[in-house]
Formats: C-alpha cells, sequence, structure tokens
C-alpha cells in the first residue's frame, strides 16, 4: 500500500466511522509502535551515567517519529534542581551520525518530573522535533545523563512511543 493510499484510508475511517472517538488522530494511534528499554538495576552510585544504549532498530521501508517517552521506576526517586538525572530518546541518521536527544525527563523539581514514584510513569518533558524521526535503519537509543552530583535513578522501564511519518 502506497503512503497515498493509506493516507486516504486513515482518512475515510477517521472521518467517516472515528469521528466521534477522536477521528484521524484516533486511527493514528492503532499503528504506534512501543518501544521498551528494561534498566535492571539501580544505580549503584548517584553519578552513575548510562552511556547511549541502541534499544531498537527501524526495520520497516518507512520513518518513524518519537512521539512520547515515559518511565515506571520500580522504586521512588527524589527531584532535586541541582542533582539529578537526565532520561533521553535519542535518534540517529542511520549513517553511522552521533545519536541526539529527541525526547528528554529531567528529574527536577522545576521544569522537570517532580518527585517520581514506584511503579507510576512519568511521561518526557522536553521534545526536540528535529531530532525525532528515527530514518529507515536508523537507530533509537536510551541514555541517562547526571548533573551535579546526580541522583540514584532506580531500576525500572523506559518506554518509547513512535508512529509512521
Amino acid at each position: 500500500m502506497t503512503d497515498t493510499n493509506l493516507t486516504a484510508l486513515k482518512k475515510r475511517i477517521g472521518g467517516d466511522i472515528a469521528l466521534d472517538i477522536g477521528g484521524t488522530d484516533a486511527v493514528d494511534q492503532l499503528s504506534d509502535i512501543a518501544v521498551s528499554w528494561t534498566k535492571a538495576a539501580d544505580d549503584s552510585l548517584a553519578a552513575d551515567a548510562t552511556a547511549n544504549t541502541k534499544v531498537w532498530t527501524n526495520p520497516f521501508d518507512f520513518p518513524l517519529e518519537v512521539m512520547g517517552l515515559k518511565y515506571s521506576a520500580g522504586g521512588t526517586i527524589t527531584a532535586h534542581d541541582t542533582n539529578y538525572a537526565t532520561l533521553s530518546a535519542k535518534t540517529d541518521n542511520a549513517a553511522a551520525g552521533s545519536p541526539v536527544a529527541a525526547l528528554d525527563m529531567a528529574t527536577k523539581i522545576t521544569a522537570g518530573t517532580g518527585d517520581i514514584a514506584a511503579e507510576i510513569s512519568k511521561a518526557h518533558t522536553t521534545r526536540t522535533a528535529a531530532n525525532c524521526t528515527v530514518p529507515v535503519g536508523g537507530n533509537l537509543f536510551v541514555a541517562i545523563a547526571k548533573a551535579g552530583t546526580g541522583v540514584v535513578v532506580r531500576a525500572g522501564v523506559v518506554t518509547v512511543r513512535l508512529k509512521r511519518k
């Protein structure tokens, strides 16, 4: 099915059948992809960072757009404006380019996630639209950087939501 035909199909279903539940936006979500990465253990030290970790490669013959990031921690994380962690979903250009941040979430009080309760998902706080494309053959990475003296990031699951671009 060509992109033109797929777009026409989405518009017909969204406009005729699903108009009362969100129209084409609701239909778009039917084809969303969720990619999860499990952080197996708590950080040993507050300053421990996680380098860019490739979690997925786009196997499709079309690009995808990074739409959302959620993190569900196995334990609590106390927010702090100086000593915090930034969890990032990053993309590359499928040509050995360096990964760039698409979505970030900082464990800060101000303009961040605030405290993170155990087993409660928190969503990203910053989106860099120019970096949100995962091209054909491109990769998705997860990284955790630390600021100040950092904070222990708990074991948990990072989930990134992608949609066909």
